[in-house]
Formats: C-alpha cells, sequence, structure tokens
C-alpha cells in the first residue's frame, strides 16, 4: 500500500520545482539548477501517464535561450517519427536505459544504427547529430533516460518530417529497422 502511494508523494513534491508547459515539457523553477533522483522519478511517471510515452525537463529557462539542455524520457512504447533539424545540431547523452539510434538517408534508407547505453554499458553513451542528419531512436528498454542539448531558440517548425516517415508507428516500418544489421 505505501508503496504505492510513492508516485503520488513524488508527484506533489516535485510540482513546486516544475513550471508546467504541457503533459510532455516541464521548466525548473527560476531559482532552481539541479536535478534529483526524485525529478527523473516524477519524470518516468508523466512519460507513462502521456499519450506520447515522453516527457522532459528543460534547464533552461525558456524557448528563446540561446543554450537549451533538456532531461528526456522515452519509454519502450514511445514512438519518435524519423526528423531532422534544419538549423542546428543537437547531442545526446545516455544516462539510463538502452536505444537503437538510426540515421536515414533523404530517401529512408538506413545509413546508420548506433547502439545506445549509460556509460557502464560499454555502448556508445554520447552522440552529436549534426545539422540536416535525418533521425529516428527505438527504445529498448523500458525507460531510456537522456540529456539533450542544442542551441536555441527553439523553433517547432524547423524540426522537419521527411515525407517517407510514418506519421504514427507502423509494424512494418518498425520491422524495417529491426532487421537492419
Amino acid at each position: 500500500m505505501v508503496e504505492n502511494l510513492f508516485p503520488f508523494i513524488v508527484k506533489i513534491l516535485s510540482m513546486d520545482r516544475f513550471l508546467k508547459q504541457s503533459e510532455e515539457v516541464y521548466y525548473l523553477e527560476k531559482n532552481k539548477n539541479n536535478i534529483t533522483e526524485q525529478d527523473i522519478i516524477f519524470l518516468k511517471n508523466q512519460a507513462k501517464l502521456n499519450k506520447s510515452q515522453k516527457c522532459r525537463i528543460c534547464i533552461h529557462k525558456n524557448e528563446n535561450e540561446l543554450m537549451q539542455e533538456m532531461f528526456i524520457i522515452h519509454t519502450n512504447k514511445c514512438y519518435v517519427r524519423p526528423h531532422f533539424h534544419s538549423d542546428k545540431s543537437e547531442s545526446i547523452q545516455v544516462l539510463e536505459g538502452e536505444a537503437d539510434l538510426f540515421i536515414f538517408d533523404n530517401l529512408g534508407n538506413i545509413t546508420d544504427k548506433i547502439d545506445l547505453g549509460c556509460i557502464s554499458s560499454k555502448k556508445t553513451f554520447f552522440y552529436k547529430i549534426d545539422k540536416n542528419i535525418i533521425h529516428t531512436i527505438i527504445i529498448k528498454t523500458n525507460f531510456f533516460l537522456f540529456k539533450e542539448s542544442t542551441t536555441g531558440p527553439f523553433k517547432k517548425n524547423m524540426m522537419i518530417y521527411p515525407e517517407w516517415s510514418p506519421i504514427n508507428f507502423e509494424n512494418k516500418f518498425n520491422n524495417y529497422l529491426m532487421n537492419f544489421k
């Protein structure tokens, strides 16, 4: 019974640390500059509740800041549509879990697959994705926690989805990714 209350207690304690922008996006309160284990538990619980199965805590204070840092959690039910950023690169540092990062050419052919994991996994734990590189990730563990760093300001219209990329999860596309060696 008590363990069932833990996520609820974490949520109450965490809510005074964050400003909610949406179900998927939270910002640290103005006077906060640190992330705790309770914050990550909160993030995981929120991701499980979201239809998208993802959630993030932004360390930067707003979308216009030039340096943008986020702690992001995806569950293994999260679909990340293949996309690219035409105006910026981004880097990811894996903190927990494992995923496959797929890189594509303009026609949707896979050009590379990178096995991602935290440093103790002996897999790639840091990867920089240059601008105009089409990519997606497939989550292999229950949760995938990573820190993303990029430049601002954030412009949603600069995240571009190729015509060939499925809008929603499709078994056929997933099988294509899973069969890549």
